[in-house]
């Protein structure tokens, strides 16, 4: 169970990167991930993220000890 709380958070660190990325010509002409892209450069989708991080952080510091 902690590694989906690492790979939120990493995917939380890469924003700027995957936005940069599904931004690019390249991928735009790609138009098979479509629907992932519109995810990625959805602002909400960012904000639930660090919710669903800042949430579950204390929790997983518990399970730490």
């Amino acid at each position: 169970m902690g590694g989906v709380a690492i790979q939120l958070l990493r995917v939380l660190r890469l924003r700027e990167t995957l936005a940069e990325c599904v931004a690019s010509k390249a991928f735009r002409d790609l138009k098979k991930y479509r629907d992932v892209a519109d995810i990625i450069m959805n602002e909400r989708y960012w904000d639930l993220l660090y919710a669903v991080c800042k949430g579950l952080y204390p929790a997983y510091l518990l399970l730490r000890c």
